[in-house]
């Protein structure tokens, strides 16, 4: 069964879904992290992505990069590379996010998230959004940035919008 959503319907369910993920990439400071293998990364405190963080989510126009709007969320990255994310979105449009992490060397993740929206008018499914970010930790592992890029697909798999967004990420202690 096709779910046909009004225009405005599909702004509030495509724009909501890239609060969920996002930031600016940046170069941290200290020791390069090139002398560092990736066992140490993953072992140690350097470079540890698990754990909980604050995310400030600024959603961006993808051909300006003019800022949109900008949410709080909350991610949770576990060990062996799954992940977790809540927005500041009603549960009601948006599912929390389900993921996986992989360490690509130095202080540089990649993430991929997936996130069920449903239609504000009905609660019907309406379809996903998929989130993929770039993320780079500064070099305590205190904070991060990533640069984001999320399509909404309809029910059938047919992608009905993209966006882009920026984020940055405090640990939660």
């Amino acid at each position: 069964m096709k779910v046909k959503l009004p225009l405005s319907a599909i702004s509030v369910v495509v724009l909501t879904p890239m609060f969920v993920l996002a930031a600016v990439q940046i170069s941290g400071s200290g020791q390069d992290a090139r002398s560092l293998n990736s066992e140490q990364w993953q072992h140690g405190k350097a470079g540890r992505i698990e754990g909980t963080w604050r995310v400030e989510s600024t959603l961006r126009d993808c051909q300006t990069g003019a800022a949109l709007a900008t949410a709080p969320i909350l991610n949770t990255f576990l060990a062996g590379g799954s992940m977790l994310s809540q927005a500041s979105t009603s549960p009601a449009l948006l599912s929390p996010g389900h993921g996986v992490w992989n360490h690509v060397g130095g202080r540089r993740f990649t993430n991929t998230v997936v996130l069920f929206q449903f239609n504000p008018a009905n609660g019907m499914y309406a379809g996903t959004v998929t989130v993929k970010r770039n993320i780079d930790l500064d070099w305590n592992s205190d904070e991060f940035t990533s640069t984001d890029v999320g399509e909404a697909a309809d029910p059938n798999g047919n992608v009905i919008g993209k966006r882009c967004a920026t984020s940055a990420g405090r640990r939660l202690e």
